[in-house]
């Protein structure tokens, strides 16, 4: 591009120089001759006047031309890939940590749950040993003081506070 301006710079200030000394010749050698004939040195000028115009004009474009060439839709494609990789790849070293804390968080509650399903499972053991004995006093009411020994009572394992807590795990609640 600069190569460009330099050669329409010089073609501009060649072809200017030679139509102003075209014009001073015929105006100044011209007139001090017998024939005082106006006409080419008018041409002269006029032609001078058109070059200077065109050519300033041209050289504004010039200038306020951008540098860069269009890109074609391939290039462009590939720049925005480009883009988006160095995105992606920031995105993911700034969510690094965040991930490594939600596994974390997911593992504590992994081991929370599976102790709370062995909470659970026991309870539920106890609660069946306690149906058993309550069984077994219906089936046999003989047999009362060997129950007693064998099994606590119900008030002991089932307590209110027990069954509070029961009722307040999400598991326990009917969905």
């Amino acid at each position: 591009m600069k190569f460009m301006m330099a050669m329409i710079y010089a073609l501009a200030a060649a072809l200017l120089m030679g139509l102003l000394l075209a014009y001073f010749y015929f105006t100044v050698l011209q007139q001090s001759a017998d024939s005082a004939n106006t006409f080419p040195a008018n041409i002269a000028l006029l032609l001078f006047v058109n070059a200077v115009l065109v050519f300033s004009l041209i050289l504004i474009w010039l200038e306020n031309m951008p540098d860069n060439p269009p890109q074609s839709s391939l290039d462009k494609y590939i720049a925005e890939v480009k883009q988006e990789e160095k995105i992606q790849s920031s995105t993911d070293e700034q969510l690094k940590p965040v991930l490594q804390q939600l596994n974390s968080i997911s593992k504590s509650l992994a081991l929370t749950n599976k102790t709370l399903n062995l909470g659970l499972e026991r309870l539920s053991t106890r609660i069946d040993e306690v149906e058993n004995a309550s069984l077994d006093k219906v089936i046999n009411p003989d047999n009362t003081t060997e129950q007693k020994k064998d099994y606590p009572e119900l008030s002991t394992i089932f307590n209110d506070e027990l069954a509070k807590t029961l009722s307040q795990l999400e598991i326990m609640k009917d969905k």
